[in-house]
């Protein structure tokens, strides 16, 4: 049987798995070199500041997917900087503990800004965010990434958020079904290096 719960700091290695066994193409597009999980860890980490905003499925003793969904990305952002995690971060890419080149991070980068701070035209300007969510391979079609994000959704209504937004890759066919039969609605678009997004919106009522 399933189990949702909080994410720990000893989940980071198992939800970086998941997040690379779930968006290959996205990983071999950033890093064409190295081992980005070392590296996918420390950015997962600092997520887990906002308490009950970072879940994760176990199901046999195994992280089956995770949802990370903060109530204020910049709340998030500005704890990352405060808390020193992000300059961790920084001294492991540029001591070279990463193995990751410099223009696939500057495009990893450039990316994340245009994601997270850019587009204000598309879509809500409610600073919380379905950032990331996530099935492994070995356990899709159970319902399980229903339960995570329904789960991210009750987080966030108890926070007091009245909407949220996520961006979604409009080819991700299994995820786009997913978050218009929660009643997320597409209120526009953006394209980075990898293509295009899609931005869609839920009303918390």
């Amino acid at each position: 049987m399933a189990t949702l719960r909080d994410a720990t700091i000893s989940d980071m290695r198992p939800v970086a798995e998941v997040f690379m066994g779930s968006f290959p193409v996205s990983v071999a597009h950033y890093v064409k070199a190295g081992d980005p999980k070392e590296a996918l860890e420390d950015l997962f980490s600092l997520c887990l500041v906002q308490k009950g905003h970072f879940l994760v499925l176990e199901d046999e003793g195994r992280v089956a997917g995770y949802v990370v969904a903060p109530y204020s990305m910049r709340n998030l952002v500005f704890s990352s900087l405060v808390g020193g995690g992000a300059l961790k971060i920084a001294a492991k890419f540029l001591s070279g503990r990463y193995r990751i080149g410099l223009a696939d991070a500057l495009k990893a980068a450039g990316n994340a800004a245009k994601n997270l701070f850019g587009n204000k035209k598309a879509g809500t300007k409610s600073d919380a965010r379905i950032l990331s969510i996530a099935v492994s391979p070995r356990y899709q079609g159970r319902g399980y990434g229903r339960i995570l994000l329904g789960a991210a959704l009750e987080a966030l209504a108890r926070r007091g958020v009245k909407a949220v937004r996520l961006e979604v890759r409009p080819d991700n066919a299994p995820a786009v079904k997913l978050y218009t039969w929660f009643g997320f609605k597409e209120e526009g678009s953006f394209s980075d290096s990898q293509g295009e997004w899609l931005v869609m919106v839920k009303v918390i009522e």
